[in-house]
């Protein structure tokens, strides 16, 4: 029995090791900005507005519902999100994320902001 032990001792430390190796890579997260703009426009209005960002950055659209708009850019993705917060007025919440640069992610939205 003491043996049994000692043998799983001894590979405890090294599949715990092995895990560790690859683990980082199972757990990597993209970098995220966000951002908000008040919007003179309805709901409507503000995803008539991120239509037309999204067609003028040229990035590629890649879904919408009915109150958002979400696309990728080089190595990154995005998604607008519209609330309305009156009867002309809205709110436009964007995400940006990134795969390895948290500048690329920044820049990005500080585009998206200037844009809208």
């Amino acid at each position: 029995m003491k043996n049994a032990v000692r043998k799983l001792a001894g590979v405890i430390p090294v599949t715990m090791l092995g895990l560790g190796l690859f683990t980082p890579i199972a757990f990597a997260r993209p970098l995220i900005a966000s951002g908000e703009k008040p919007i003179e426009a309805n709901l409507q209005g503000c995803l008539v507005r991120a239509d037309q960002v999204i067609k003028n950055l040229e990035t590629i659209s890649s879904g919408q519902g009915p109150y958002h708009r979400s696309g990728y850019y080089e190595d990154g993705a995005f998604r607008i999100l519209c609330y309305e917060t009156g009867q002309e007025s809205s709110i436009a919440i964007m995400f940006v994320a990134h795969d390895t640069s948290q500048e690329i992610a920044d820049t990005f939205l500080d585009l998206l902001l200037s844009e809208f």
